[in-house]
């Protein structure tokens, strides 16, 4: 296997794994987000190879565009790519997705779901952005909680697979700043994160910019942007680590969660015309593109499942060592089952 690192681009991942290439070949993989930047150019890798990618976006005319696009990308590879609509800014919207991907899948008769990326994102810029119709914090129930609900809707048809894997996209961000210090404690999750109260919070761009400083810290900032955040992709590692617990001997589907890099070009600040200039015009220069980023996604849907194991991710390797002591040791393991009992009793009306 040649060497891979930060800088790596998905062909290098590609060819380094060419066993894992002739197995998704074989498979269907869903990638969220898959309309615009890591999961467009994620998508359009894995779909390169030949199996069928499942483009779940909440835009649907974008993910087509995206589909497009990545064709173009890739003019040499037969691509069999699909775009549903997903959104995760509801459960009965993650219900309905797995209701049409059956229905397709049935229908069509596509291969059995190997690899279900999670990568959608979102960062917002207003710590106190109303809460989705569910009456969560629209961050925890984007970047978490849908995602948490589809995988468990997923879950038979992943373990038909025999050997799939859940691949979770999440950020160096889960280090800190977070909304709180207390994560084996349900009720505390349950009030600061999904369901939280009325909070000043602090000036989105100020908070926003603070993205960019040493993420090392776990810093209480209350409801800022960056600990709200920070909250949200802490719950991807968590996440992770449970699921490969809970199902990797039941059932076979392995987990793990990774960073694609810091301050990458894509559009997750959207919401700020200023935080887009700056990622966009200013940070690019200095980080991974919108390709790199996506490196460590198709590396850990490609490297051997067995390698996988509940890790943390980062440049095309495994870095338990970087995660975050809040999800590492025996209080990690604590937070990951108080996490997803937590889940489990939000979704209960949609399992």
């Amino acid at each position: 296997m040649s060497l891979l690192g930060k800088w790596s681009r998905t062909q290098d991942v590609i060819t380094a794994f060419p066993e894992g290439c002739r197995e998704l070949a074989k498979l269907t993989t869903i990638v969220t987000g898959a309309n615009t930047g890591i999961g467009k150019e994620t998508a359009g890798a894995l779909a390169s190879l030949g199996g069928r990618v499942v483009f779940a976006c909440r835009d649907v005319l974008k993910g087509e565009q995206a589909v497009e696009e990545m064709m173009l990308a890739y003019p040499k590879a037969i691509m069999s790519a699909t775009c549903l609509r997903l959104d995760l800014s509801s459960l009965q919207g993650v219900s309905d997705f797995v209701r049409d991907f059956r229905e397709c899948s049935a229908r069509e008769s596509w291969p059995p779901l190997g690899c279900l990326v999670l990568n959608a994102g979102i960062f917002a810029l207003d710590p106190a952005a109303p809460l989705s119709g569910d009456g969560l914090d629209m961050s925890f129930q984007v970047n978490h909680l849908s995602q948490y609900l589809l995988t468990r809707l997923l879950l038979p048809e992943l373990s038909l697979a025999g050997s799939s894997r859940v691949v979770v996209v999440s950020s160096v961000s889960h280090r800190g700043p977070h909304i709180t210090q207390d994560v084996t404690n349900k009720e505390v999750l349950l009030n600061s994160l999904a369901k939280p109260q009325p909070d000043l919070g602090g000036s989105s761009m100020s908070l926003f910019m603070g993205a960019f400083a040493s993420a090392g810290g776990d810093v209480n900032l209350s409801r800022s942007s960056m600990g709200v955040y920070g909250s949200s992709k802490l719950c991807n590692v968590l996440f992770a680590r449970e699921l490969q617990d809970r199902e990797f001997a039941a059932s076979g589907v392995a987990a793990c969660s990774l960073h694609p890099g810091t301050a990458i070009a894509t559009d997750i600040g959207r919401d700020s015309q200023l935080a887009t200039f700056v990622m966009k015009r200013v940070m690019s220069f200095f980080t991974k593109d919108v390709n790199q980023g996506a490196s460590t996604t198709v590396y850990c849907a490609l490297c051997p499942r067995d390698g996988l194991a509940g890790l943390y991710f980062d440049d095309c390797a495994a870095a338990p060592q970087t995660a975050s002591p809040l999800a590492t040791g025996e209080e990690g393991k604590k937070a990951a089952t108080v996490l997803w009992e937590l889940s489990d009793e939000l979704c209960r009306s949609f399992l």
